[in-house]
């Protein structure tokens, strides 16, 4: 908070779970199927790192959505879709787990549709609580915050159902 903190990385869970991420490379490598692919640890810090960022003050999806579109690992998308989950409204209660993926989405969605400069404008309006982000991300796309969530949302079906990570 205002330029002043601690970040602390457990080392050892780290190391513990690039030892999964090491099974899941040999498995996928000898054939074997895997649907939803662990997360890479690189992504784990950036995502951790990007909420470093961005206070406290706003939606879960937008926090986890954020950091999950800085990270940009497939993982919670592959998820989203292994567990069935519909595409609701942005800002209708879903289990936490969910979060993550649906959030990345609307990111994603604004990206693609506004640029990455909006999606920019729409973070740092958002971030710390500066805006609320309705507001925010209206005033950065010029859209009504009903008539956008409704876009993104038909978007965000299509884009979660034809996923492929990169």
């Amino acid at each position: 908070s205002g330029g002043k903190g601690t970040i602390s990385i457990d080392m050892k869970k780290l190391a513990d779970y690039e030892k999964t991420i090491d099974d899941f490379t040999r498995r996928a490598a000898t054939g074997g199927t895997v649907v939803v692919p662990p997360a890479k640890t690189p992504a784990i810090l950036t995502h951790e790192l990007a909420h470093c960022f961005q206070g406290t003050q706003q939606a879960s999806w937008f926090m986890e959505g954020m950091a999950t579109w800085c990270a940009g690992d497939g993982h919670f998308i592959y998820y989203f879709r292994y567990e069935k989950q519909k595409v609701l409204d942005v800002e209708s209660p879903i289990e936490h787990k969910f979060v993550y993926g649906r959030g990345w989405s609307f990111f994603e969605y604004l990206d693609a549709k506004h640029g990455r400069a909006k999606v920019k404008e729409f973070i740092a309006l958002s971030v710390n609580g500066k805006s609320e982000v309705s507001a925010a991300a209206a005033r950065a796309t010029g859209k009504d915050w009903a008539a956008l969530k409704s876009e993104e949302r038909e978007w965000s079906v299509r884009w979660i159902s034809t996923f492929n990570a990169k």
